[in-house]
This record gives structure tokens, sequence and C-alpha cells, in this order.
């Protein structure tokens, strides 16, 4: 078996210790907290999903409608993919007064739930705030139409 000490690459600097026991090899940081890390983690971050629905998409002129779906999709999947907690939300799906999101976002997050409002901002939407309160994430990462 081997050690190895090692600079970490990031600020702040913090060591690293690498262990090899001929087999395999893994870095350890003790001083790592994901939930701390200055950088985005599952721990200390969330994705907000917000209003991709076929009104709110058809209504964008400023880039190509096919591009911001692909765009959107992408994201979700990467969210998906990376473990982050995810907050989707829309705006009167219940109501009756517009239609469910794209079928391309539904298809990655089918399984999660929907956060439906009245109001158009999101953050006068208490099941929505508690939503995103629940992830207990210090960085969000938003997305919205």
């Amino acid at each position: 078996m081997s050690l190895y000490l090692a600079i970490k690459r990031s600020e702040p600097a913090a060591l690293a210790l690498k262990i090899d026991s001929g087999e395999e090899s893994w870095l350890v940081n003790p001083f790592d907290d994901p939930a701390k890390d200055h950088l985005l983690t599952p721990e200390n971050s969330a994705l907000i999903i917000i209003d991709y629905q076929p009104v709110q998409v058809n209504s964008i002129a400023s880039m190509n409608r096919q591009r911001l779906i692909d765009n959107i999709v992408g994201v979700a999947k990467a969210g998906r993919a990376f473990g982050l907690p995810i907050v989707h939300s829309t705006v009167n799906v219940k109501t009756g007064l517009n239609k469910p999101p794209i079928p391309q976002l539904r298809k990655v997050l089918h399984d999660l739930p929907s956060f439906d409002r009245t109001s158009i901002n999101s953050w006068e939407d208490v099941e929505f705030v508690q939503a995103v309160k629940a992830t207990v994430a210090k960085k969000l990462i938003m997305t919205a139409l």
C-alpha cells in the first residue's frame, strides 16, 4: 500500500491524501464538506425549473424554440445525472388555463412532483417556497420562462 500527499488545486488550498492499495486507489480529502463547498454539489445546490409550458415556450421569439427546448431538456437531464434536488413548478394547469409542461421536459421529470401555482410569481406561492426550502440548498440554479 502506498500513501501520497498532494495539494488540491482549488481555493482555498487543502491537503489531499491518495491511498493506493495496488488494486484500487482513491483520493481522500478530509477537509471537504460537500454542503459547504464553493463549487456546486448535490448537497449545496438545487435545480429550479419554472413554467416550461407550451404557451410560455411558444411566446419566446428571442431564440430558436427547438434550441430552447433542447437547452431545458439538457439542463434537466444534467440535474438528474448529477443528483441535484429538482423543484419543478407550473402555472395554472389545475385551473385549466394552461397546459402541462412540454412533453420533452415531462419525459425527463416524469417521476417528480410539479408545484402548480395560480400566481405568476413563483416566490409568492407557499408550496413552491416550501419545496425550495426543503432542499436545504444554499445555491439555486434557476431556469424559468
